[in-house]
């Protein structure tokens, strides 16, 4: 959008071998082409690669001072963006995303938490509520929309391409934020919508690796 950008959008969108469907990835790049006026670029990384591969080589080409990640199977809403943006630009330790509801208006994730070493969505399934506008911490954030310095994201290394297909990376990744000092917050003004479509081949296998290399224990 600009040269002066000041957020690199990252998609990283998985594409099997003949799939030839990237409706869910056209929508995604037309809602923000619609509601986001803040400059920015867009890198769509799309291959039969992990989520954690392709979002890794789409931060190749990014040079904005934030960086948001964004699933494919999000569609954004006006005024998304410059609401992360503000919250995230009062602290520069700050990580941040939005309210994110299921395409039946019902809440998906509004932040996440910890829980006898479970990582879970706050208030999935719950219908909105005034007290979701408000800008509360929380344990941690899904990169199915998270905005965040490229810096701190440079200084943890990306994400771990050790994980396959998707779920658990991030997670992971947020965990390294965290440990490097991040902080993470919701900002209830955001709000984008996500079709969930759960592409994955082998999450078990990815949570196990995640409990091990985090030395959770047995599941």
């Amino acid at each position: 959008m600009s040269e002066q950008a000041v957020v690199d959008i990252v998609i990283p969108s998985w594409a099997p071998p003949n799939e030839t469907d990237c409706g869910d990835l056209l929508r995604c790049l037309s809602s923000l082409s619609d509601s986001t006026r803040i400059a920015h670029r867009i890198h769509v990384c799309r291959s039969a690669d992990s989520a954690s591969v392709n979002r890794n080589r789409a931060l190749q080409g990014c040079e904005a001072e934030y960086v948001c990640f964004l699933d494919d199977d999000v569609y954004v809403s006006p005024g998304w963006l410059e609401a992360l943006l503000e919250v995230a630009q009062r602290d520069s330790a700050r990580i941040v995303g939005p309210k994110i509801k299921l395409e039946t208006g019902q809440i998906f994730a509004f932040g996440m938490y910890r829980s006898d070493d479970q990582f879970l969505p706050s208030s999935y399934g719950d219908w909105d509520s005034p007290e979701r506008t408000e800008t509360p911490s929380c344990d941690l954030l899904p990169t199915t929309c998270m905005l965040v310095r490229r810096q701190a994201v440079l200084e943890v290394g990306g994400f771990d391409e050790m994980f396959s297909t998707s779920q658990f990376e991030d997670i992971d990744f947020a965990l390294r934020l965290g440990k490097r000092g991040g902080s993470f917050q919701v900002v209830g003004a955001s709000t984008v919508y996500h079709a969930h479509r759960y592409r994955t081949v082998n999450p078990e296998a990815n949570e196990q690796y995640l409990r091990n290399k985090w030395d959770l224990g047995p599941k």
